[in-house]
């Protein structure tokens, strides 16, 4: 049945048009007039009724309010697009190659005014449908909006699928993007809309749509940011600047009870898509006599994922004259002592960003200190720390 009120013509246009499936083809182009009569239950079955193949027809037949035929009328059908007709002298008009989708049909009749009514393709069945047009036509236009992602490294995508609602006092007309990313929204007249655009895994956008006198409805072309749901943390564990083994060194990260992950050759380590939470992790460093390992719990909020930056340490113990000195004893915040190699050189292991207290003893001579790491530091000391006993 015709829909009789302006708004709701708008409305429920709006509202069942644009939710098209995505099976749903992106152009009308294939239509053509073919006659073919009939009305109420489907007149035109498919004749390939192999999924998206599947295709049909439809008969819209336009009368006056008393039954007579109205030539000459134009038809206007959107579906992910608008193709437009002029009935035959029988008030007719045949779609053919019609796919499963709801259309939106409107009718306008110099004399009688004008229609919109909707059908609905399912399973390879078109309905015929008549429509009887007795609004008044009241100028209007047709708003295209156009929405992509966020630019990438791929560059700028169109999103199929994004819901556009135009609301206009009590008004609400309902969009679809197609899978290149347009949508139409016909039937607007002169006036501002507010629009909210929202499609899953993406920021909602909203603003304000003006459609000028005339009407004129300007193209809006719109960005919508992604909602991240997950963040990728990065652990720097650079490879020290002496005493690093001849066969070399192999770093890895093991996450949350996950396979390692080996360091890149900037000593760098990506764990992607973690979410809100705290996890475990070890970081371990092979290739020297002793297999040094760091454990910790990283902890993610508000989806923030923050460098871990792990270096390290290396230390060198010198007498004053700048002789290297072995055997050197070296604690760290009261740690298992270590000693110095021939070279006065002892890798104490990994450390965070931190402030350490230290004591190193050889003989009778000592030294105490800080080790310290500083909390905006990017990347680890690139020489030994050197402490020097008399």
């Amino acid at each position: 049945m015709p829909l009789k009120n302006s708004f709701a013509v708008i409305t429920l246009l709006g509202l069942i048009l644009f939710s098209s499936c995505r099976n749903n083809t992106s152009d009308l182009s294939y239509y053509s007039n073919v006659n073919s009569g009939g009305s109420g239950a489907c007149q035109h079955c498919c004749t390939t009724c192999g999924g998206n193949a599947a295709t049909c027809a439809s008969v819209v037949t336009v009368t006056s309010p008393k039954g007579d035929p109205l030539p000459g009328a134009i038809v206007t059908v959107y579906h992910n697009g608008t193709q437009t007709y002029t009935t035959d002298e029988n008030g007719q008009v045949d779609l053919t190659g019609l796919k499963n989708g709801f259309y939106a049909i409107k009718v306008v009749d110099t004399d009688y005014g004008m229609a919109i009514d909707t059908i609905t393709v399912e399973n390879g069945i078109c309905p015929d449908i008549n429509i009887i047009p007795t609004e008044p036509v009241v100028p209007t236009c047709d708003a295209n909006f156009s929405i992509t992602a966020m630019p990438g490294p791929g560059g700028t995508d169109p999103l199929a699928g994004a819901v556009v609602i135009l609301t206009n006092g009590s008004t609400t007309i309902t969009g679809t993007t197609d899978e290149a990313g347009l949508v139409t929204i016909p039937g607007l007249s002169a006036g501002s809309y507010q629009y909210t655009i929202s499609l899953d895994g993406y920021a909602s956008v909203t603003g304000t749509y003006v459609v000028s006198a005339g009407p004129i409805c300007p193209t809006e072309s719109l960005t919508m940011e992604p909602v991240r749901t997950t963040c990728d943390a990065t652990f720097i564990i650079p490879l020290p600047a002496v005493g690093t083994p001849a066969g070399g060194l192999i770093t890895t990260v093991s996450f949350n009870g996950g396979d390692p992950v080996a360091t890149d050759d900037q000593g760098h380590a990506t764990i992607t898509g973690i979410s809100n939470g705290s996890y475990p992790y070890t970081v371990s460093v092979t290739g020297y006599p002793t297999t040094y390992t760091y454990s910790g719990t990283y902890t993610v909020t508000d989806l923030d994922c923050q460098e871990v930056l792990l270096c390290p340490a290396v230390f060198r113990m010198l007498e004053i004259k700048g002789t290297a000195i072995q055997n050197v004893t070296l604690h760290i915040n009261d740690e298992v002592g270590l000693s110095s190699n021939s070279s006065g050189i002892i890798i104490a292991g990994l450390f965070p960003v931190g402030d350490y207290y230290y004591t190193a003893s050889w003989m009778s001579e000592t030294a105490a200190g800080h080790y310290i790491i500083p909390p905006d530091s990017e990347t680890c000391p690139t020489t030994p720390y050197v402490i020097q006993l008399h």
